[in-house]
């Protein structure tokens, strides 16, 4: 059977919302994930939620999604909600990217971070995803630490110690 945006409207937005049954629906029906990745692409409300559905999906199951990649990276800068912006970064973490993903996704969330009206779960998913890639290219340590020079007077003391806190661990390795 295939979904309809409608369909995944009623399913994310029904009151007794329950992820372990939509995950299992998704396992079960591969057209589904289709339903839910164009589903979390559009403007609607509640997109972010089909986001959200898939970054749990992805988690497990990141092959399944992968070829999804690109669109979702393309899709980055068309998403202005920071929930749903979150809920893709932690889709596309969980997948192998080429370095042109890579790069594209990596400039998008150094502008993320940079961005003192994002909310901080969103620079912290954007923050993780840099320093990942810094893990390979340690050429952008330096560029990383300038920012979170930057940016530490307008976190919050948790975050900003976090940030911190796994800049200077990576350093060391």
């Amino acid at each position: 059977m295939i979904e309809t945006n409608y369909d995944i409207l009623q399913k994310i937005t029904n009151i007794d919302f329950d992820l372990k049954k939509r995950l299992n629906e998704l396992c079960e029906n591969p057209y589904l994930v289709d339903a839910y990745i164009e589903y979390a692409l559009s403007e609607n409300k509640f997109a972010w939620r089909a986001s959200w559905v898939i970054s749990h999906f992805a988690y497990k199951h990141p092959e399944k999604v992968q070829r999804f990649a690109d669109t979702l990276i393309s899709n980055l800068n068309n998403i202005s909600k920071d929930g749903h912006i979150r809920e893709t970064l932690k889709t596309i973490y969980k997948l192998k990217l080429d370095e042109n993903q890579i790069s594209t996704v990596f400039d998008f969330c150094m502008i993320i971070l940079e961005d003192n009206k994002r909310q901080p779960s969103v620079r912290m998913i954007a923050f993780s995803f840099v320093l990942r890639v810094a893990e390979t290219y340690a050429e952008l340590q330096n560029e990383i630490s300038i920012i979170v020079e930057n940016i530490k007077d307008y976190l919050s003391p948790g975050i900003r110690n976090s940030f911190i806190k796994r800049l200077n661990k990576l350093k060391k390795t």
